[in-house]
Parts: C-alpha cells; sequence; structure tokens
C-alpha cells in the first residue's frame, strides 16, 4: 500500500519515481513488477528476513532476482551487490546486470574503503573511471551501497549522452 499511497501524492510532472519492493512471500516481487513495470533496478543483498515465509535464504535470493528476471524481459538494468555469493550466482550471466563490488574483475570495483570517526571514504571505478567519495554514513555497507546508486546513475546518464 506505500508504493500506491505515494504515486496517489506524486506530482503530475514526476520524471523519477524511486521504490522499494518488499517480499514476504513467493511472488511478491514478479506481482510489484507487473503492477509498476520498473525499467531498472538495485540489488543491494540477501538476508535471512522472512525465512518463515521463505524456507530458506536462498529462497529469499531467487525471489528478489525476480527483479531482474522482469527488467531483462523489457531491456533495462540491474546492478547488484556482487559480494553477495548467492546474487552473484544467480545473477553473474545476465545480459541486463551490472555487478558492484571488491573485485577487480567487478563492472563496478569498490576499493580503498577507510572509515573514521565520522566519515567513511572510498573510490569506485565505473566505466573505467576512477572517483573518490566521502560521506558522513559510517561503514563499509555504506560505501557499497552508494557505489550501487553511483553505478545505476553512471550508466542511466550513459543512455542519454
Amino acid at each position: 500500500m506505500g508504493i500506491a499511497l505515494a504515486i496517489k501524492e506524486m506530482p503530475t510532472n514526476t520524471e523519477v519515481f524511486i521504490m522499494e519492493f518488499g517480499a514476504r512471500k513467493k511472488g511478491d516481487i514478479a506481482e510489484l513488477c507487473k503492477l509498476y513495470e520498473p525499467d531498472y533496478g538495485i540489488i543491494v543483498g540477501v538476508t535471512g528476513q522472512h525465512l518463515e515465509t521463505f524456507g530458506s535464504v536462498s529462497n529469499v535470493a531467487r525471489e528478489k532476482c525476480e527483479l531482474a528476471n522482469f527488467i531483462e524481459k523489457n531491456c533495462g538494468l540491474v546492478v547488484y551487490n556482487a559480494d553477495d555469493e548467492l546474487l552473484s550466482e544467480l545473477l553473474s550471466d545476465k545480459k541486463c546486470c551490472l555487478s558492484v563490488g571488491n573485485s577487480e574483475e567487478d563492472d563496478v570495483f569498490v576499493s580503498n574503503v577507510t572509515e573514521s570517526y565520522d566519515k567513511t571514504t572510498f573510490s569506485t571505478r565505473v566505466l573505467s573511471c576512477v572517483n573518490d567519495y566521502e560521506t558522513r554514513l559510517l561503514g563499509e555497507h555504506n560505501a557499497k551501497n552508494i557505489a550501487l546508486c553511483v553505478a545505476m546513475a553512471t550508466n542511466i546518464m550513459k543512455e542519454y549522452t
């Protein structure tokens, strides 16, 4: 209901709408994809949430990857956390997907993550361009989340230039 309510309140001139798809059971992501037809997606990672309805972490991963299955059919783009082994196993061969991770083989390489008491700094290599970032968000996981967004934004902008 949250997505529907947000859309109802959205100004009519809205060009981009970012939403989070949540799943409590098998089929939820596919249903949301049919309803909202996303062009792009970011899959951050897989955790043991809702194991009572999914039964295993691998079932959670397969459910999240339904987003990539839908987007691939529509020639869109999905970026995913390649350091999550389950996601890498399920998504590495999909043409619509870009990997973001700590390996130089990833499409987007996150490196030099340094944490202090008040900031996290890191570098990304996207499309053979290296950029340095600093955020007040603390933790390596936040560097990865920002890198996922950088990867998506960079590739979307590439489409329009």
